[in-house]
């Protein structure tokens, strides 16, 4: 996520409309009421909209810092701004509902798609563990300078990954003498071998993804499409990691995987258009801010809207403003100090450590 307030280093245009195409799909993702009767194009889409996200970290990942630093620099950008809603909505909550203030913190440090009212946000704190544990990895001195080693962890963690997606789902355990069942763990850690696979793979990949020219980029630009969609034409595999599925661990990753290349080559035939490329970079900017503010106002949109428009109309203006409206309020945050404070993350002074992370 970019402060809209300070110049930022020079960025990879087709990266950021890249993101802005994944969080506008993510938004048109949790528009339920489109896909009621129509699941497997919800598949399509749940197959690759948010191991972009893990991947296009990784190709951004610069491990010269350190790790306590990194960790640090992180934990701004991504669990302020998860702690401070997070308390807003649990102060609301108390006051207007009557509900425990222990009740929602329990459910805020717990941190799963099961456990939070805005369940987009459990994409945070798991996004931090896996860059965290994809960064630890990458300086490591086996794993950076061995490309036979690098390759044996990557095809781990995919294989064991995929396989370790829905262990702790559905999952009954017996606690102080009572059965629970577990759904998913705190911060998401189960998923966390798949997320460092999808991360590290992007920062294997990263000097290709960033490359701006060449015969082989305007190849995989018009091949990567052809093959997402006659991938998804023949192969149902999918996979949704908030609810645990991960269809089957070869095909649901080749899906995943083809589902970025696609959105990276449309993304680099979008970036020099005119209107279009800027208005997806700029969602790509704000796309936490979209992450984390897009389900109450899709949902108020759609509520209000439906019984006038219909499905058509009401899930296409709900989207609009699902997208819309949190990027108002990214560029606001930047210009009001209180805002910027509690959501943004600390500008870095220039140096080795002010690299984009």
């Amino acid at each position: 996520m970019a402060d809209p307030t300070v110049p930022q280093l020079p960025r990879h245009a087709h990266i950021d409309v890249a993101k802005g195409i994944g969080i506008a799909l993510v938004v048109l993702g949790h528009g339920w009421w489109l896909f009621d009767s129509r699941p497997r194009l919800l598949d399509v889409i749940t197959s690759f909209h948010l191991p972009i996200f893990l991947f296009l970290s990784g190709v951004l990942l610069h491990p010269e810092r350190s790790w306590p630093a990194f960790a640090a620099g992180r934990a701004q950008a991504l669990l302020k701004p998860y702690f401070t809603v997070l308390l807003v909505l649990a102060v609301a909550a108390v006051a207007l509902r009557g509900q425990r203030f222990i009740d929602r913190a329990a459910a805020m440090l717990y941190g799963n798609g099961e456990t939070l009212t805005w369940i987009p946000m459990w994409f945070l704190p798991y996004a931090w563990l896996v860059m965290l544990a994809t960064y630890w990895l990458i300086q490591r001195r086996a794993v950076a300078e061995r490309a036979a080693v690098h390759t044996a962890l990557l095809l781990a963690l995919a294989w064991g990954g995929a396989l370790a997606v829905p262990l702790a789902w559905d999952l009954p355990v017996s606690l102080f003498g009572q059965q629970i069942v577990v759904r998913g763990l705190p911060f998401s850690v189960d998923l966390l071998p798949i997320g460092c696979f999808f991360m590290l793979l992007g920062y294997a990949l990263r000097r290709h993804v960033l490359a701006d020219t060449g015969r082989a980029t305007r190849i995989a630009c018009w091949a990567a499409p052809i093959a997402f969609l006659a991938w998804h034409a023949l192969v149902p595999a999918s996979l949704d990691l908030n609810l645990r599925r991960y269809d089957d661990p070869l095909l649901s990753t080749v899906a995943a995987l083809i589902g970025i290349a696609g959105a990276l080559a449309v993304a680099r035939a979008l970036a020099p258009a005119r209107g279009l490329g800027p208005m997806l970079g700029y969602l790509g900017k704000a796309s936490l801010f979209i992450l984390i503010f897009h389900q109450p106002v899709q949902t108020a949109a759609w509520q209000a809207l439906h019984p006038a428009l219909g499905t058509a109309g009401a899930a296409l203006l709900a989207w609009l403003a699902g997208l819309a409206l949190p990027t108002l309020f990214f560029a606001a945050a930047g210009r009001v100090a209180p805002l910027r404070a509690l959501l943004l993350p600390a500008p870095r002074a220039a140096g080795p450590d002010a690299r984009r992370n």
